[in-house]
């Protein structure tokens, strides 16, 4: 792991979802995927979004999701699919990551390899540099939760992280 790290007050936690969200199928509870094809939140690519099972078969589309009434105007109501990020779940259909794991009464969890090791380098580093960046406090490194950083924490963190990747 590296002594420093560069990138996290640069990289945002929807970066991720330009790469597939690994997920707990809901039906035989084994890993499965949201294929996301390089989703870019208010981009038409919403029709390329859906859930498959490569053990059961499970499959669902996104568009498939029933629109969610957004705002009203005078000319009616406005509707729209709401993508909720930063939790355990998946951003679009809701359904729990497969790398989760409860620590000391939190949940960390992570979309998917890239994400968990991307928050393996950035909590192993004992030097995190800022540099100025741009909009930082947005960034994936200045919302990681204060139990996340601690150093008390460190060495465990990183070996449940160990153990989630290797589920």
């Amino acid at each position: 792991m590296p002594l420093r790290t560069q990138q996290a007050y640069a990289t945002y936690l929807r970066q991720f979802l330009a790469h597939d969200v690994d997920i707990t199928c809901p039906v035989c509870h084994k890993k499965a995927v949201v294929k996301t094809g390089g989703y870019r939140q208010g981009s038409p690519l919403e029709t390329q979004v859906k859930a498959v099972c490569p053990s059961c078969g499970f499959a669902k589309r996104y568009e498939d999701v029933p629109p969610t009434p957004l705002y009203a105007t005078a000319n009616g109501i406005k509707y729209g699919r709401i993508t909720t990020l930063g939790g355990p779940i998946d951003p679009f259909f809701q359904l729990p990551l497969w790398y989760q794991d409860d620590f000391e009464g939190e949940t960390l969890w992570a979309y998917n390899l890239e994400h968990l090791h991307f928050l393996q380098q950035h909590l192993a580093a004992g030097l995190r540099e800022r540099h100025k960046v741009a909009n930082a406090n947005a960034s994936l490194g200045s919302r990681l939760p204060k139990w996340m950083l601690a150093k008390r924490n460190r060495e465990a963190l990183l070996k449940k992280m160990d153990a989630m990747e290797k589920r």
